[in-house]
């Protein structure tokens, strides 16, 4: 989404600087009509997988729809300031700590728990991976020691070992080399 949808779906003029919603066409409209129709239009928008180049461009615009909303807003509260001279100021106290207070939540608390849950995810995954693998090593060094018979008895019994000890070298050297190959991919993806 451009700035040209931006206000195409705010009108030319956004309430900046004091002014009212007014539609591009010079037609006046209710702001609050247009801004429920502008909502639903941006509930319908569905982001997928994208590059690092469109994923910034994307976070661009929505930042400069975050300014737009946050001018839309101050000058929402400016003009109901003007018209209620009567207002308590711990109404207004109370109001202005929901608003810091949604604000924080909305740029901290919700990220750190959207983080908190990707790395729970991720270490029990990772900890699922390593015991499935050890098992697997035991379960291949158990098979190699019954399974060869007297072959890898006596002065040969440390070879199950040393087997089972390079199949889990190796797994871990493909592992690394993955994770590595993937990192670059990223990498290139951001340049």
């Amino acid at each position: 989404m451009d700035n040209e949808h931006v206000f195409a779906l705010f009108g030319d003029s956004v309430g900046v600087g004091g002014a009212t919603l007014e539609a591009s066409n010079g037609s006046h409209s209710d702001p609050a009509d247009r801004i429920t129709a502008a909502l639903g239009e941006l509930n319908q928008v569905e982001i997928g997988p994208m590059s690092r180049p469109d994923a910034d461009r994307t976070l661009g615009l929505l930042g400069q729809m975050q300014s737009v909303v946050t001018s839309l807003m101050c000058d929402v509260t400016r003009q109901v300031s003007a018209s209620d001279s009567d207002t308590d100021p711990a109404e207004v106290l109370q109001e202005l700590r929901d608003v810091v207070l949604a604000y924080f939540r909305q740029e901290a608390v919700d990220p750190l728990r959207r983080l908190a849950a990707w790395l729970g995810f991720g270490l029990a995954g990772g900890v699922f991976v390593c015991t499935g693998l050890v098992l697997l090593a035991l379960a291949g060094l158990r098979a190699l020691q019954t399974e060869t018979g007297d072959h890898l008895t006596g002065s040969l019994s440390w070879t199950p070992y040393a087997i089972v000890l390079a199949a889990v070298v190796v797994v871990f050297l493909l592992a690394r080399s993955a994770a590595r190959a993937r990192r670059r991919g990223t990498e290139e993806v951001a340049e």
